[in-house]
C-alpha cells in the first residue's frame, strides 16, 4: 500500500470514527425527570440486591419493580465498604459519606449501643476530603419523618424532624403518619447475606407493600427503594434503585443519572439530589451526586431485571477475580523484562525478544476479551485468564504474521494500530468494553462508569502517538503537518469529549505530546519555548472542553464541567487532594506498581550504555521514530504527574511501549529475496 493510500485510509477511518460517535450521542434516547412530587418517600434496605427479588421470596417488591423505573445502584462512600449506617449517612449529604471506622461486619455500629453519635459523625467527615455534610438533605426540606433510628442519621441538625417511634401497621396508617412533611425516610430492616435471610427478606417485602400501598392512596407521592448498603460480612456489591410514581408511569424505564453518565447504574450519593429535584429545591453544591432520571424507556421489566443481575454479576465476578489475574499480568511481564534485557546486552535470543510483540499485546487484549461474556461461565478466573489469552494471541498473530513483520517496527506498530482502535471504537460507541475490564473501571468501585479510565487512556494514547508517528513517516512536510492535525486532533476528541472519552487529565498529557511528535517528525528545532507551548496547547485544549462542558445544563456535565463549576465555588482543592491521596496510596499498595522498577531498570539497560541497544536505535532513527519516543515519553510522564492513578499510568504506557522496543532492537526480518542473496553471496 503506498503511503497516499495509507493516508487515505486513515482519514477515513478519523472521520468514521468521530461520526460512529456523532451518530450514538444524536440518537441516545432522551432523559426524562421523576418529579414533580409533593411528597417523596424513602425506603433503605442495607444488601438488598436484584438477586433477591422474585414473586415467591419478595412477592411486594416484584410486583412494585413491574410498575417502575429501575436500576442498578452502587453504595460507596468515603470507604470501599458501606455498612447500613454508613449508608444513611451518605444518603443525608450526598455526597461520600460515613458514619465512622467500621469492619467487614459492620458489628462496631451497633455495640455497645445502637445510639446514633452526631457529633462523632461530623467530625469524622470533616477528616475525609469529599466536602460532604452530614444530614444536608435534612436541613434543605421543610420537614422530614424519619422511620428507624438509622434514618434520622440522614437528617442531623434538621430544623424540623419528626421522628417516630414505631412504625405503622396499616397502609392508611403510614399515610397519615407522614402527611405533615414533603419527606419521609424509612429504614428497613439489614440483609444479612451469610446468615438465613429468609426472615429478613419477608419482613423487607412486607415494609414495601405497606409502603406502597400507602403511596398508592396519594395523588402526588414519588417513593424510592433503595438497597442503601452493602450486607454485612458479604463483598461490596450492586444493589437494587427503584423508583414508583402512581400518577406517571414510569414501568419499563431504566434509571441513570448524570453523576454515571450510564443507564442503568445510579449511585447512592444520587438519592438526596433526586428528593430535592422531585420537590423542585435547589442542589447545594456540597451535594456531590445527581438526581436520577429515566435514561431507557420501552424496556420489557423481566428483561430489564435480567440485565440488572446480568450487570451486578459482571461487577462482581471483575472485583473477586481482578486481583488474581493482573499478579499473573505483572508477574509474567516483570519476568518478561528481565529475561528479554540480559538477552537483548548479550545479543541473543531473538525468540524470547520477539515475544516482545506478544507482551506488548496483552493491555489491548484485555479490554478486547470483553467480547466475550466471561462472567456467565462457571469457572470465572480460568475462563476470564483464558478469554484474555485467546484475545493476546489473535491480536499478536496479526501483528507477527502480516507483510509488516519484515520491517523492524511493523509488528510492534501493528500491535499499536488494533489497540488504539479497539479503544476507540469501544469509547465512541458507548465505553461497553472498558467497563469491568482487566485494567478498565468497575461499577461497585463508582470511580467511573463510562468514557476512558486512566490505565486504557495511557494504552490508547501511546499507542495513538505510536500509529500518528507511523502515519507521518514517509510523508511530504506538507501531507504529515495536516496528517497531525487530522490525526491529532480525531485522538483528542474522542480522548476528551464529553460522551466519549471524557478524560480531563488525559487531554493535558496527549496533546503536547502530538505537539511535540510533530515538530520533530516535521523538522521542527524544539527549544524551552517550544516546549511549555506544547504544554500550554494541552492547558488550552483542556480548558475549552471542561468550560463548554460547564455551559451545559448542571445535570447533563460530566467531571470535566463540574471541576470548572468547583473552582468557582472554591471546592476544587478537595477534588485536587483526593485526586493525590489516591495516586500515593496505588504506589504503595498496588501490585500494578511492581513491575514500574521492572521497566525503569529496562530502560537503563537499554540506553545507559554508550554501545546499548537503545543507543543503536537512537542513532539509526527517523525523525518520525524519535518523534514517537518523546510522545510516547511525554504521555507517560504527563500522565502519571496529572492523573489520580499515578504510577498505573506509568506501567500500562510502558507494558505496551518497553516490550515493543526490545522486540525492535532484532534487525528486521529478511525477505525471501534477501535471504537468497545472502546465499549466494556466501556460495561464492
Amino acid at each position: 500500500m503506498t503511503r497516499q493510500r495509507v493516508a487515505v485510509a486513515v482519514v477515513v477511518v478519523c472521520v468514521g470514527l468521530i461520526g460512529v460517535g456523532a451518530f450514538r450521542l444524536l440518537t441516545a434516547p432522551s432523559s426524562e425527570a421523576l418529579g414533580p412530587a409533593q411528597r417523596v418517600v424513602v425506603v433503605g434496605i442495607p444488601g438488598l440486591s436484584w438477586d433477591r427479588v422474585d414473586s415467591t421470596t419478595m412477592p411486594n417488591l416484584d410486583q412494585l419493580a413491574e410498575q417502575s423505573a429501575l436500576g442498578s445502584l452502587t453504595t460507596r462512600g468515603a470507604s470501599s465498604f458501606a455498612c447500613p449506617r454508613d449508608g444513611w449517612v451518605t444518603i443525608g449529604a450526598g455526597n461520600r459519606a460515613t458514619y465512622g471506622d467500621a469492619q467487614g461486619d459492620c458489628s462496631n455500629q451497633y455495640k455497645p449501643t445502637p445510639a446514633i453519635r452526631p457529633e462523632s459523625v461530623l467530625e469524622i467527615n470533616n477528616e475525609h476530603n469529599f466536602g460532604a455534610e452530614p444530614g444536608l438533605l435534612g436541613r434543605e426540606v421543610e420537614c422530614v419523618d424519619t422511620f428507624g433510628t438509622d434514618a434520622r442519621l440522614a437528617v442531623i441538625d434538621a430544623p424540623e424532624e419528626r421522628a417516630v417511634p414505631t412504625n405503622p401497621t396499616t397502609p392508611e396508617g403510614w399515610s397519615e403518619t407522614w402527611s405533615g412533611c414533603p419527606l419521609a425516610l424509612v429504614a428497613g430492616p439489614t440483609i444479612y447475606v451469610e446468615d438465613d435471610p429468609e426472615d429478613d427478606l419477608r419482613a423487607a417485602d412486607e415494609l414495601v407493600g405497606q409502603v406502597a400501598a400507602a403511596v398508592a392512596l396519594e395523588p402526588n407521592t414519588l417513593l424510592l427503594v433503595i438497597g442503601s448498603s452493602d450486607s454485612p460480612g458479604h463483598s461490596p456489591r450492586m444493589h437494587v434503585a427503584l423508583a414508583y410514581d402512581s400518577r406517571t408511569d414510569l414501568s419499563n424505564g431504566l434509571l441513570r443519572s448524570a453523576s454515571t453518565g450510564r443507564t442503568p447504574y445510579v449511585q447512592l450519593i444520587d438519592v438526596a439530589p433526586t428528593v430535592l429535584d422531585a420537590l423542585g429545591q435547589q442542589q447545594p453544591a456540597a451535594m456531590a451526586g445527581r438526581p436520577m432520571v429515566v435514561g431507557e424507556q420501552g424496556v420489557d421489566p423481566r428483561t430489564a431485571r435480567s440485565e440488572l443481575r446480568d450487570a451486578a454479576a459482571a461487577a462482581a465476578a471483575h472485583r473477586a477475580n481482578t486481583p488474581g489475574i493482573v499478579w499473573i499480568w505483572v508477574i509474567v511481564t516483570s519476568a518478561y523484562l528481565v529475561m528479554a534485557l540480559i538477552l537483548t546486552l548479550l545479543g541473543r535470543g531473538r525468540p524470547v525478544l520477539r515475544a516482545g510483540v506478544v507482551i506488548a499485546a496483552i493491555p489491548g487484549a484485555t479490554v478486547l476479551a470483553n467480547l466475550v461474556p466471561w462472567w456467565k461461565a462457571d469457572h470465572l478466573g480460568v475462563t476470564w485468564g483464558l478469554t484474555i489469552l485467546g484475545a493476546t494471541l489473535v491480536m499478536s498473530l496479526v501483528a507477527l504474521a502480516g507483510p509488516w513483520r519484515r520491517h523492524r517496527f511493523g509488528p510492534a506498530i501493528a500491535v499499536a494500530v488494533i489497540s488504539v482502535l479497539v479503544l476507540a471504537l469501544d469509547v465512541v460507541t458507548g465505553s461497553h468494553l472498558q467497563l469491568n475490564s482487566l485494567l478498565g473501571y468497575n461499577p461497585i468501585v463508582a470511580g467511573r462508569f463510562t468514557g476512558f479510565g486512566n490505565m486504557p487512556f495511557a494504552i490508547y494514547a501511546v499507542c495513538g502517538v505510536i500509529t500518528l508517528a507511523a502515519v507521518m513517516h514517509g510523508q511530504t512536510t506538507r501531507t504529515a503537518r495536516w496528517l497531525a492535525v487530522l490525526v491529532g486532533g480525531t485522538l483528542i476528541i474522542i480522548d476528551g469529549t464529553p460522551g466519549f472519552g471524557a478524560d480531563f487529565g488525559g487531554v493535558l498529557a496527549l496533546v503536547p505530546a502530538i505537539v511535540l511528535l510533530t515538530m520533530i517528525a516535521t523538522d521542527i528545532q524544539l527549544s524551552a519555548t517550544r516546549i511549555v507551548g506544547a504544554l500550554a496547547a494541552g492547558v488550552a485544549a483542556v480548558t475549552v472542553i471542561a468550560i463548554a462542558d460547564y455551559q451545559r445544563p448542571t445535570d447533563d456535565q460530566t467531571h470535566l464541567g463540574r471541576f470548572v463549576g468547583q473552582l468557582l465555588d472554591g471546592t476544587a482543592w478537595e477534588v485536587v487532594e483526593r485526586k493525590l491521596d489516591a495516586s500515593l496510596y496505588l504506589l504503595l499498595h498496588s501490585p500494578v506498581a511492581i513491575v514500574a522498577p521492572f521497566l525503569a531498570a529496562t530502560l537503563i539497560g537499554l540506553f545507559a550504555p554508550k554501545t546499548g541497544p537503545g543507543r543503536h536505535l537512537l542513532a539509526t532513527a527517523s525523525p518520525s521514530e524519535i518523534g514517537a519516543g518523546v510522545g510516547v515519553a511525554t504521555v507517560a510522564l504527563l500522565g502519571t504527574l496529572l492523573n489520580d492513578s499515578g504510577i498505573a499510568v506509568f506501567v500500562a504506557a510502558g507494558c505496551v511501549t518497553v516490550p515493543m522496543l526490545l522486540a525492535g532492537t532484532l534487525p528486521p526480518v529478511p525477505t525471501m529475496a534477501e535471504v537468497g542473496k545472502t546465499e549466494a553471496r556466501e556460495q561464492v
